[in-house]
């Protein structure tokens, strides 16, 4: 499963920091040290899942229930999409 990297490695320093409460001066090497205790995984393997993830990020709402969902949705072919996983907006 090859797929294009869309997320560079900067931006996915940047969200684990963020995501890991560390001060957004954290060098790469401690904010991944800090990542892999954490997740058990390296930041270069964190931007190759965000590159899956992010273009499956979306906005809906509910037409039943009038709430505002995101999450992650699959396109159902045109303008259809599903969520696979989705919470409330609040």
């Amino acid at each position: 499963m090859e797929k294009q990297k869309t997320i560079c490695i900067e931006d996915a320093q940047k969200l684990a920091i963020h995501i890991l409460g560390l001060d957004e001066n954290t060098e790469y090497d401690e904010a991944e040290e800090s990542f892999m205790e954490n997740f058990h995984t390296d930041l270069d393997h964190f931007a190759d899942l965000l590159s899956y993830l992010v273009p499956m990020i979306d906005v809906g709402k509910s037409p039943l229930t009038d709430k505002t969902f995101k999450g992650f949705s699959v396109n159902l072919g045109g303008d259809d999409r599903m969520f696979i996983i989705k919470t409330e907006v609040k």
